[in-house]
């Protein structure tokens, strides 16, 4: 399969995009905040919680594709 320029720009762009917001999950995921005594302690992660962000990354990946196709 051969690579046209403009091709190969947009895929070394996604590739940034892709490894940039990875890389900023990864931080969201590892670094916790700390829990002072004084706090309220944090409410547990809900199902819906879940579903709301997954959903949301559905539909991101619709409109990236809406786009690509414009392109």
């Amino acid at each position: 399969m051969e690579i046209k320029g403009e091709q190969r720009n947009v895929l070394v762009m996604g590739a940034i995009i892709g490894a940039v917001l990875g890389a900023g999950a990864a931080w969201l995921l590892i670094n916790n905040p700390v829990e002072d005594a004084d706090e309220e302690p944090r409410k547990p992660v809900a199902p819906g919680d879940v579903l709301k962000l997954t959903s949301r990354l559905a539909l991101l990946m619709r409109d990236a594709n809406t786009l690509r196709r414009r392109m």
